[in-house]
């Protein structure tokens, strides 16, 4: 990962009112490069991953270092970066060709140790979590990554940092272990029929993203994503950074329609 200061490219941003500067609204041609950018390399990593599990029947179950590389997608990232002199490392959890990956940030001049049966998988809500056995965890493993995460502080920056932490806690997931792939990033308003779709809240009048300044030390990411996994459903993101790039997520269910889809 190139750790020197990076420019920030030029984009077409737009302010809610030249009256306002702490809001900043993200048109769609730069969402749709940010989504693009960032899930074409996820996606590579897992089809990796996914050809392995189906070419190889005896791959293993359980939990094991993974053998893809987490930093091929932090280091495409243009707004943020890791902080200097760490990586990123990751675990895979398999059962019966359904998979979980858990990405930990830990000293570049260290590897991750054999798991040996020592960690344990459960969840938070649809989020898995895993932990390993105090007396067992090395000091230097850390599994808030946001807290290592540096970037320009720039608009951008945030919105960049909430796509690429969704992205790289589904990095590994396969089958039943897929969540955050499902939903599709919303810019411009999607097309619904009122007559089977029950809003819980007013229809969004602006459907881009936005960051807002709250304080000189506290960010908030809004953005609304779809998606029709278990049920069509609309969602409302706020993520909030009160110290660095610290994620604070927040999510409200805005609206739901009819069918759906299971994996």
């Amino acid at each position: 990962m190139n750790e020197q200061d990076r420019k920030p490219r030029q984009s077409r941003r737009k302010r809610v009112n030249p009256a306002d500067t702490r809001v900043e609204f993200i048109e769609a041609d730069i969402v749709l490069e940010f989504v693009s950018r960032l899930r074409t390399v996820g996606s590579r990593l897992e089809e990796s991953l996914h050809r392995s599990s189906e070419e190889n029947p005896s791959f293993p179950n359980g939990w094991q270092v993974a053998s893809y590389d987490p930093n091929l997608l932090s280091s495409d990232c243009k707004h943020i970066r890791l902080r200097k002199g760490f990586k990123l490392a990751s675990y895979q959890f398999m059962a019966d060709g359904n998979g979980n990956g858990f990405t930990l940030a830990i000293p570049e001049d260290r590897s991750l140790p054999n798991p040996q049966g020592k960690i344990l998988m459960g969840w938070d809500g649809p989020t898995p979590v895993f932990k390993i056995a105090d007396t067992d965890a090395p000091d230097w493993i850390h599994q808030d990554v946001d807290a290592f995460l540096e970037g320009d502080e720039s608009a951008l920056s945030y919105f960049e940092a909430s796509l690429f932490l969704r992205q790289l806690r589904e990095l590994g997931a396969l089958w039943h272990g897929c969540s955050w792939s499902s939903h599709e990033i919303l810019a411009a308003p999607r097309e619904y029929d009122p007559a089977t779709w029950k809003w819980e809240s007013p229809v969004p009048s602006d459907w881009r993203p936005s960051v807002r300044r709250v304080t000189s030390k506290e960010v908030e990411v809004t953005f609304l994503t779809y998606s029709g996994l278990g049920g069509q459903q609309i969602v409302r993101h706020v993520d909030t950074y009160a110290c660095g790039y610290r994620l604070a997520p927040e999510e409200t269910v805005i609206a739901t329609g009819p069918g759906g889809y299971v994996y």
